[in-house]
């Protein structure tokens, strides 16, 4: 089935049987292609100068004219989405008008099966301070739509792109490809795929860096991989990588059209070269802090193009990892990683299992525990610790902020706060507690 034909099922058919334009006006018009292309309500209404509400009083007449039956986030996204891949397609763009007899006619001939990617140095370049999330993959057998569920909030908070990961050894959640082909096909906004490399040897290595070329995904981020939980002594497979480095390297390598060689095979030559965007992993809190710069100096050289650090919660801590890497000459972007903690209990098991400082302050501020899963009370002061540290990296030369989710409506509603208040631009209103 063509995608084309994928888009009419978010749209009214009927309506595109009797009229050959959407009949957008032209604000309508404007408004749309601002929202397919990922901006949000608040940016939107910035650039248009108007209130926000008169965005979403726009976004309202433009639903009920691309049809979207349900009033679902996913089904919204999903219209949206389509729109500008049509749009793409389509030479009357700047009258915000879609010919219907073009949805419906088969796309042309293309050189690549789906389409690349944005690079997330790409992103980096053209955003001041980057917003985004990461994602784990449900449990084996958990429903799909939740999945999309949660896409569609983090991308309507203003996520500037998301990543996917990659269960250890043992772990049961399969869909970190489809998940991050989705994100990039269906919701237009850039993914980054894990990838470990520590249950593998070489051949597979490529042959799944493959898959990933062809599904489109560009962004990659190259990891060795955790032992399953309880075995800690766990070792790689015979002829498979001890280190990160390693896998960079050999995606490098295939960025430069070097691929592997089978024995008794024909040599290698005349492969088209891959383009991936690699990421690396980076560790501020290393317990020896000379050995921590070391590793990641060699993932650096080894061709890595960016970097996401493990989670800081001490943004001194951050700021004086980037003095070393200022001082051996690292200079790619490196990304602060961090979760939203919610109680002083989580903040201790949190720092207890990855090797991480919890500054006195934010435990002080934050509740001892949970009352209730959403507790408002503890939701709220998470988001002001929260908040503060991002101003806080933000003055230390953080490129912008990667939140690991552990309660999407807390991640939901972080994105959403900051993009009201840009980090440096205005001040962003919290309610303040005494510990």
């Amino acid at each position: 089935m063509y995608s084309d034909v994928v888009f009419v099922d978010a749209l009214d058919q009927d309506a595109l049987q009797h009229s050959s334009t959407l009949g957008l006006t032209k604000r309508e018009g404007e408004v749309l292609t601002q929202r397919a292309d990922g901006r949000s309500i608040a940016e939107i209404a910035r650039v248009l100068a108007v209130e926000p509400r008169t965005v979403k009083f726009h976004l309202q007449n433009i639903y009920a004219k691309l049809g979207t039956r349900e009033r679902s986030q996913v089904a919204r996204q999903l219209a949206l989405t389509r729109y500008a891949r049509a749009r793409d397609r389509t030479a009357d763009d700047d009258t915000g008008r879609i010919a219907a007899t073009r949805l419906l006619a088969p796309p042309a001939p293309s050189s690549v099966l789906f389409r690349p990617d944005r690079k997330l140095t790409h992103v980096l370049r053209h955003n001041r301070f980057t917003l985004s999330a990461e994602m784990l993959p449900p449990r084996n057998g958990a429903e799909q739509s939740a999945v999309l569920g949660q896409v569609a909030q983090l991308v309507d908070a203003g996520a500037h792109f998301l990543a996917v990961t990659k269960g250890a050894g043992g772990s049961l959640r399969g869909g970190s490809l489809p998940i991050a082909q989705a994100i990039k096909e269906r919701f237009g906004v850039p993914a980054i795929a894990h990838f470990t490399c520590r249950d593998l040897v070489a051949e597979e290595v490529e042959n799944q860096l493959v898959d990933h070329h062809y599904f489109g995904i560009r962004n990659i981020l190259a990891l060795r991989g955790d032992p399953p939980d309880g075995l800690p002594e766990w070792l790689p497979r015979a002829g498979g990588y001890n280190y990160a480095y390693q896998l960079i390297e050999q995606i490098r390598r295939l960025n430069e059209g070097h691929y592997l060689v089978r024995r008794g095979g024909p040599s290698s030559g005349g492969q088209e070269p891959a383009d991936f965007c690699i990421g690396a992993a980076a560790y501020p809190e290393h317990p020896d802090p000379q050995q921590g710069l070391a590793y990641f100096k060699r993932k650096v050289d080894a061709g890595a193009h960016f970097a996401i650090t493990q989670m800081v919660f001490d943004a001194d801590a951050y700021g004086r990892f980037l003095d070393r890497c200022e001082r051996a000459g690292l200079g790619i972007p490196v990304l602060p990683g961090t979760r939203i903690l919610r109680s002083r209990a989580q903040a201790t098991k949190t720092a207890e299992k990855f090797g991480v400082s919890v500054p006195p302050g934010m435990r002080r501020t934050l509740p001892a525990a949970l009352q209730t899963p959403e507790d408002p009370d503890a939701t709220e002061r998470g988001l002001e610790c929260f908040l503060r540290l991002v101003e806080r990296l933000r003055v230390l030369g953080a490129p912008g902020v990667h939140i690991f989710i552990t309660h999407t409506p807390t991640a939901w509603a972080a994105l959403t706060r900051l993009i009201d208040h840009p980090p440096g631009v205005a001040p962003v209103p919290v309610a303040r507690h005494r510990g």
